[in-house]
């Protein structure tokens, strides 16, 4: 008999509701000195990252949810996030998946809720693209609700979990708790990660931007190199 190796979260998820849904769209968010940089060069290349020692690339599902990094705000466009936006599709050749940021599980911002003792791999959700589908389903109901952060199964926890489903429940008391001193909404967000190269003239749907970069030099500037996508520029 064949030994099931899949963790106690991942068993959950596989036995929740499939929804009738596409894969949604993939959203990449960085600095604008460096999305200048990655449409001249037409790639999102993997970087090498120091939290987990290997090359990546850090894309979220769904939904645009990433803290730009820095202490200090630096008020030039130069440090203005910018979101680049990719079809659904692509998730096909990533190399992993976890239900929240991986990055802010190894800096400890989860500590309030997952113990040491909790491993990142536990909470894994593989390379299998129909898991994202089915938690968002169940723990937000509909694909806007994720969107918006709304979850939805804050009160009945206890109902869809099993007290013995130790990472089940750490997982979803943690999207369940609220206050200014909790993390913020990448612990809902779906994270996907790829070893690989992202073409932007194959997949990429629209770039959103600072208005500030939307000027007519600005515009021939992040032309550079670019194919047959929108940019739409952002008022924030």
């Amino acid at each position: 008999m064949k030994r099931n190796t899949l963790s106690e979260f991942t068993q959950w998820v596989d036995k929740q509701k499939k929804p009738d849904w596409p894969a949604m769209p993939l959203t990449h968010v960085t600095k604008a000195i460096t999305a200048a940089d990655i449409i001249t060069d037409k790639f999102i290349r993997p970087q090498r990252c120091e939290l987990s020692d290997s090359l990546r690339s850090y894309l979220f599902y769904g939904r645009p949810a990433y803290r730009i990094n820095g202490e200090n705000v630096i008020k030039v466009e130069a440090a203005c996030p910018c979101c680049f936006v990719f079809k659904g599709e692509i998730i096909n050749s990533c190399c992993e998946i976890y239900p929240l940021d991986s990055g802010a599980y190894f800096r400890r911002l989860y500590k309030g809720y997952l113990m040491d003792e909790m491993k990142i791999q536990n909470f894994s959700l593989g390379k299998n693209i129909d898991r994202p589908n089915r938690l968002i389903n169940t723990i937000f109901r509909s694909r806007i609700n994720y969107y918006l952060g709304v979850i939805q199964v804050a009160k009945s926890i206890d109902k869809i979990t099993q007290a013995w489903q130790f990472y089940t429940r750490s997982y979803l008391n943690l999207l369940a708790s609220v206050g200014r001193n909790e993390p913020d909404d990448r612990m809902g967000s779906i994270e996907i990660i790829f070893d690989t190269e992202i073409a932007l003239d194959k997949s990429l749907m629209a770039v959103v931007l600072p208005h500030t970069l939307w000027s007519d030099n600005g515009k021939k500037r992040m032309r550079r190199g670019s194919g047959p996508y929108e940019k739409r520029a952002s008022t924030c």
